[in-house]
């Protein structure tokens, strides 16, 4: 009996195992996630850099599987080759821990800024209480969003191993689609918080949400990384 055909999809699920190996089946720090278009990675530290360990060598933990079942591969996603989708917990976690390490201090410049503004007469100074407190959000925001669009994470999400994705090709979504899945989340708490009830309909297995299938993503499990490269990657992700 002759053996059987060897399975078409096996050297595209085997070309994708440097960008979606880990033990969780998550994307490894080491290089970052390919950029849309086939760029290589960029912003994360590799092995070594970001905890001062060697690569480690690929084993049977940290090899991508050939083949899953599909309640471990939920599907469509099949293309993803293996990445284990992050828990609700997790996101909501990597969620508030941005707006603990970002949105706080915002509030805080404003609250400085609003008690500067009622007690000055100058208007010199309250123009440029203002303007500095308004540069300050637009920086917060950027670094929110783009970090996400260029390598797949937020702050939060890179100290919490949480990555944002192209569902079927596991690249970054890039700016223009964070931008739209951010808006859209936005618009989810219209009225009453009534949109984040689809984070748990979602039939794919991922909890997909309105705003992770306006801009074509998901969110996957991946590597921690420690604060001070977390830090210069998403500073990174603002260079031109």
């Amino acid at each position: 009996m002759p053996p059987p055909a060897p399975d078409a999809g096996f050297a595209d699920r085997t070309m994708r195992r440097a960008d979606l190996a880990g033990a969780a089946g998550g994307i490894p720090v080491d290089g970052g996630i390919p950029r849309a278009g086939g760029a290589p990675g960029v912003g994360l530290p590799s092995w070594g850099e970001a905890d001062g360990t060697e690569a480690p060598q690929e084993t049977s933990r940290t090899r991508v599987p050939d083949t899953l079942p599909d309640r471990e591969l939920p599907q469509p996603l099949g293309g993803l080759g293996g990445a284990a989708p992050a828990s609700l917990g997790l996101r909501l976690a990597a969620v508030l821990l941005d707006g603990l390490l970002l949105g706080l201090p915002n509030v805080i410049v404003w609250g400085v800024a609003a008690a500067v503004l009622a007690r000055t007469s100058s208007l010199v100074l309250s123009v440029t209480v203002a303007v500095v407190a308004a540069v300050w959000t637009v920086l917060v925001v950027l670094l929110e969003i783009v970090p996400v669009g260029r390598i797949g994470a937020s702050l939060g999400r890179l100290l919490l191993g949480v990555r944002i994705i192209d569902a079927r090709a596991g690249t970054t979504i890039g700016v223009g689609r964070a931008i739209v899945r951010r808006l859209v989340w936005a618009l989810m708490a219209v009225p009453c918080y009534l949109g984040f009830i689809s984070y748990v309909t979602d039939s794919s297995g991922y909890h997909r949400a309105w705003h992770d299938k306006a801009a074509g993503c998901v969110a996957v499990a991946a590597p921690r990384v420690p604060f001070g490269a977390a830090i210069r990657a998403v500073v990174g992700t603002l260079k031109p």
